[in-house]
């Protein structure tokens, strides 16, 4: 037999292998295989709520990329399902650097995700891109994601924005409430750096004011048909998490905010607070609905809203993605 032959065989045999990828199932879906040195998945593991960084290989449906990986989220930081976020030095996911592997640890459907940013999206909001994936970490399967876009300057970048300021609300404080004026850090994370924190601060003062005055200067600082649209969306989706916390305030390049949702694997909770109810439940939102003109066209957007949703028929796409992911 020819040497070089018998030299090629053998070595496209050991490569074959050592591919593990190609015992991956993917389950009808994109498969993620993550491969780390057992050393800096030890050390991943170790320092999990300090979200270090460390280098990986990533094999996304066959191809190969060099990046980063974390465990990321606040809820799910100690589940034993954890979410990740994966970084790189180009776009490799949706146009994107970087991608969020979130667990949707106290979502059991593993659907409310793909329904809430459906929905958003519909309202004529902007909103992350989301699919669900099949993730392997050194080999071993690791379950059901949804890999969701991050929203980041870049995340503006791609839809051809550029915002001015970000914030994130966290820790259900982002209120709009007299209590958190003093201390808007409690209330938000700035995700891009503004040039003054004079903004946000200003908005949150027009959310608690009582003068005629500042229901015109909000129409200066808020895209208040964009923030109903919101309100609206959430309202039908039972999305009550969102109306202090998982959402975003990017301050656009006219100089008013606009709202992005997140984090919705726990939309459709029980109404377990009395405040809540088709008008929505923060100050700045009862500040916006008291004027008139500002409730008949919120009540006009809540019924578009769910005309539409009612016309997309979305009971049949709910069953199609439970089929679809049914199985990982």
């Amino acid at each position: 037999m020819n040497f070089n032959f018998l030299l090629l065989t053998l070595l496209s045999f050991f490569w074959m292998s050592c591919d593990s990828s190609s015992h991956e199932e993917d389950f009808g879906l994109k498969r993620i295989s993550i491969t780390m040195d057992a050393e800096d998945l030890g050390e991943l593991n170790n320092s999990y709520q300090a979200k270090r960084p460390f280098a990986a290989r990533v094999d996304f449906n066959g191809r190969v990329y060099r990046g980063k990986v974390n465990y990321a989220g606040k809820s799910t930081i100690d589940a034993f399902k954890k979410s990740l976020h994966l970084t790189f030095n180009k776009p490799v996911f949706f146009g994107r650097s970087s991608i969020r592997l979130s667990s949707q640890n106290v979502d059991d459907s593993l659907l409310r995700s793909l329904l809430g940013f459906k929905v958003f999206g519909m309202a004529g909001l902007m909103v992350p891109k989301v699919e669900p994936v099949a993730i392997y970490l050194n080999q071993k399967y690791m379950g059901l994601y949804q890999m969701i876009e991050p929203v980041d300057m870049e995340f503006f970048q791609v839809r051809g924005e550029s915002p001015l300021d970000l914030y994130k609300a966290k820790f259900a404080n982002a209120n709009f409430g007299p209590e958190y004026l003093g201390q808007l850090d409690d209330a938000y994370t700035v995700r891009i750096k503004p040039k003054s924190a004079s903004a946000i601060r200003y908005l949150w003062e027009l959310a608690i004011r009582e003068d005629e005055a500042s229901y015109d200067e909000l129409e200066k600082i808020l895209d208040i048909e964009n923030y109903l649209n919101y309100v609206a969306a959430a309202v039908i989706l039972k999305h009550w998490d969102g109306f202090d916390n998982n959402y975003f305030l990017a301050r656009m390049q006219d100089g008013r905010f606009r709202i992005v949702p997140w984090d919705l694997d726990r939309i459709y909770e029980a109404f377990f607070l009395s405040n809540l109810s088709y008008l929505g439940s923060n100050n700045l939102t009862a500040k916006l609905l008291e004027k008139e003109k500002c409730l008949s066209r919120y009540l006009e957007i809540l019924e578009e809203q769910i005309a539409r949703v009612e016309a997309e028929g979305l009971g049949g796409k709910i069953d199609q993605w439970g089929a679809r992911i049914g199985r990982a």
